[in-house]
């Protein structure tokens, strides 16, 4: 059964510190930890772990520009495949570049 005062605390009856609604900054850890976890999930159902990238979906994926991936593989720093003139990257190339950087 749920608490009368909030919709997120479980363990009624309750103290009232021990509700979420009395204690801000467990409630703020809560929500953000709740939308940390629904990222996950959708991540989770769209994985695209073995989807080759495009230089646009690689900038976006490790949140830098365009010209900073084309920087990377130019100097060494990112691997990259090319098909058809084009280049293509592994999702877990950007990984290794990220962790690296």
């Amino acid at each position: 059964m749920k608490c009368p005062e909030c919709e997120y605390c479980w363990d009624y009856p309750t103290n009232k510190p021990s509700c979420l609604n009395s204690n801000p900054d467990l409630l703020y850890e809560t929500r953000r930890l709740y939308g940390l976890i629904q990222e996950l999930k959708i991540e989770i159902q769209n994985p695209i772990r073995n989807r080759w990238m495009r230089t646009s979906d690689a900038a976006k994926y490790a949140n830098v520009s365009t010209k900073q991936i084309r920087r990377a593989v130019k100097a060494g720093l990112l691997k990259c495949g090319n098909r058809a003139g084009n280049w293509r990257f592994k999702r877990e190339w950007i990984d290794k570049y990220i962790m690296n950087n």
